[in-house]
């Protein structure tokens, strides 16, 4: 969807297929000594001409600040929406997002376990 300088913002139709594309990306990185960071959350979003915004891409954005090096960090909704996929999911806590009401529980996800 757009760069942001040494990041990118991308939207997918489902949940699943933002983790599929996360996962890939570490897989194709995996031994190249780079790790990237991803974090996903499902919501509602609002379109502007080559943006995202609404309180789905900040709980994304949040959420992301809380991943390390070759993580993917997801939020419980797309824990949940992923639900009887081949995909594992640890529980990292529930945590604060700055900007955003609530505690929020995320989870690392990963293929395999």
């Amino acid at each position: 969807m757009k760069s942001t300088g040494d990041g990118m913002l991308a939207m997918f139709d489902a949940p699943t297929r933002a983790l599929r594309c996360a996962l890939g990306l570490n897989d194709a990185l995996r031994g190249s000594g780079l790790e990237i960071r991803s974090a996903i959350h499902t919501g509602e979003v609002e379109e502007r001409s080559d943006d995202l915004g609404g309180i789905a891409v900040h709980i994304a954005s949040r959420a992301l600040g809380q991943a390390s090096g070759g993580e993917i960090v997801v939020t419980r909704t797309v824990r949940e929406l992923c639900t009887g996929t081949d995909v594992s999911f640890e529980p990292l806590g529930a945590v604060g997002l700055r900007g955003v009401p609530g505690e929020w529980e995320l989870f690392a996800a990963s293929t395999g376990g």
